[in-house]
């Protein structure tokens, strides 16, 4: 199962921009492997991803990388990757806040 927040939502004639992802919203999805982070996204919620045992890859589209609550990636084998639209310093960033989410 492979998750894909990089377009945006629509329905009928409405088109709305993913700006977050909730809180548990993923927790326990044990089908998950790979997740692509949309631009728009700036917030990841609290134990989004907890115990997504089957989680290794997570790519970020953003220039800046978004905000992870406590626990967003608690349990999981999660590494996070980067499109070429972020620079550098907003990948070690990344990189620090998905590695602090997993405690």
């Amino acid at each position: 199962l492979l998750g894909d927040w990089s377009s945006d939502v629509c329905s009928s004639d409405l088109t709305f921009k993913v700006k977050g992802i909730n809180k548990r919203v993923f927790q326990k999805c044990k089908k998950l492997r790979k997740v692509k982070i949309g631009a728009y996204v700036t917030n990841i919620g609290s134990r989004c991803f907890y115990k997504c045992s089957n989680l290794t890859s997570v790519t970020f589209s953003g220039k800046k990388a978004p905000k992870i609550e406590n626990q967003a990636f608690k349990k999981t084998r999660a590494k996070a990757k980067r499109t070429k639209a972020m620079s550098n310093k907003q990948f070690n960033l990344l990189k620090k806040r998905v590695n602090n989410a997993k405690w």
